[in-house]
């Protein structure tokens, strides 16, 4: 593979962003693996990653990630960036992920998040993920830093390598 990142939804910026997208009933496979990415730490701890995913979004509001399949990726599934606002992931399958389900990482210039530029109103729910974190074993369902708002429910998660939820 030679794409990490198949649909990129990434508005101008947060005054001018993407708006009312829907990606449903879709399988998403075969992207490149991103470990050797640059990356950095987003808070405080151990914990590094790349910002990329097979869907990353940011500079967007209102986008809904319903009912896909999230197959094989060697990378990230879904990367949730900087100001966003009201995404929702729901019903989706997410299985032999090389990393994260889905991380949801903010942008701050002093770890305060005072220019509101980071995920709020991110809705997950109703997932099933299993068998991920085969390349990167720091890897979780879901990751979260510097995001606000954020709701977690329903969702089955085993076979992972870590953290199913780390904050």
């Amino acid at each position: 593979p030679i794409l990490s990142t198949l649909f990129d939804l990434t508005g101008t910026s947060s005054s001018d962003p993407i708006r009312n997208v829907t990606i449903q009933g879709l399988i998403f496979t075969e992207t490149r693996p991103t470990f050797m990415d640059a990356r950095t730490n987003p808070s405080g701890g151990d914990w590094s990653l790349e910002r990329s995913g097979a869907i990353f979004v940011e500079n967007a509001e209102n986008i809904s990630i319903q009912g896909n399949t999230f197959k094989r990726l060697d990378s990230n599934a879904i990367s949730i960036n900087g100001y966003t606002r009201d995404v929702l992931v729901d019903e989706n399958e997410f299985v032999w992920l090389g990393q994260n389900a889905i991380t949801s990482w903010g942008r701050s210039n002093r770890s305060d998040a005072t220019e509101g530029n980071f995920p709020r109103k991110t809705r997950v729910t109703r997932n099933f993920v299993h068998e991920i974190g085969h390349i990167q074993k720091q890897s979780s369902f879901y990751f979260q830093a510097i995001t606000a708002e954020v709701e977690l429910s329903h969702n089955i998660v085993f076979n992972i390598p870590r953290a199913a939820i780390n904050f």
